[in-house]
């Protein structure tokens, strides 16, 4: 499992993001640089090829 988080997130900056991922034993966070809030834009075939993953 990946946990996304966009580096230029300042509404949920990133160490809440380690924190979370932390807390997940099995989860890898990604963090794409440049990225902001609503990453999901720009990066939704990435995403959704990866929850759809195996």
């Amino acid at each position: 499992m990946q946990l996304w988080h966009g580096r230029a997130d300042w509404q949920a900056p990133l160490p809440g993001a380690r924190l979370l991922a932390a807390e997940m034993p099995t989860a890898q966070l990604r963090v794409l640089p440049g990225a902001g809030h609503l990453l999901g834009f720009h990066h939704g075939a990435e995403i959704l090829t990866d929850l759809t993953a195996p």
